[in-house]
C-alpha cells in the first residue's frame, strides 16, 4: 500500500512539473530608439517564434513565404504617428531561431519627434491574455509601457 501512494505521488509531482513547465506567457518585447544624428527611429520587437509563427500562419523555416505574409501581419498590426501624422514604417526583416524571432522596423528622415502615437497590437488577436512589454528612449527619454488588448495605442509627448 506505502508503495502505491509513492508511486501515485511521484506521478503526481512529474505530471505537475510537465504543465507547470509547459505554460507559456504570452509576451513580447519591443524596443523603440531614436537616433538624433541620423533622424531613424528603430523599432525591434522580439516574439516567441511558435508564437508569431502561429500568428502569420507560416513557419519561419519557409523563409520567404513567412517573410512575405509577416510583412504583411506588421501592416496591419503597427501603426505609427509622429508629431500627430501617420508615418510609413519600412519592414527590415527578421532573425530566427528556435525559442525567438526578432523583427526590425524603421522609420527614416525625421527631423524631430515631439509626440509619438503607436499602435502595437502584435500577437493581440492570437492570444487573448498577450501582453506586449514596450521600452522607448527619444532624446534621453525613457519610457516603459505594458500593452494590453484594451490598450493597444500609447501616446507619448516628448
Amino acid at each position: 500500500m506505502k508503495m502505491w501512494k509513492y508511486i501515485l505521488s511521484l506521478v503526481l509531482i512529474v505530471t505537475s512539473i510537465n504543465l507547470f513547465a509547459q505554460q507559456q506567457f504570452n509576451t513580447s518585447n519591443t524596443n523603440i530608439d531614436y537616433e538624433l544624428e541620423t533622424g531613424t527611429l528603430n523599432i525591434t520587437s522580439r516574439l516567441y517564434t511558435v508564437a508569431i509563427e502561429k500568428a502569420v500562419g507560416e513557419k519561419t523555416t519557409n523563409k520567404s513565404s513567412f517573410d512575405a505574409k509577416l510583412k504583411n501581419y506588421i501592416n496591419n498590426k503597427v501603426d505609427l504617428k509622429i508629431n500627430g501624422k501617420p508615418v510609413n514604417v519600412s519592414y527590415y526583416g527578421f532573425q530566427t531561431n528556435e525559442q525567438t524571432t526578432r523583427i526590425y522596423l524603421k522609420v527614416e528622415k525625421l527631423n524631430d519627434i515631439s509626440s509619438l502615437d503607436i499602435r502595437l497590437a502584435l500577437l493581440m488577436d492570437t492570444y487573448s491574455d498577450q501582453q506586449n512589454f514596450m521600452k522607448i528612449d527619444i532624446k534621453n527619454n525613457r519610457k516603459s509601457f505594458v500593452i494590453r488588448k484594451d490598450t493597444e495605442v500609447v501616446k507619448i509627448n516628448f
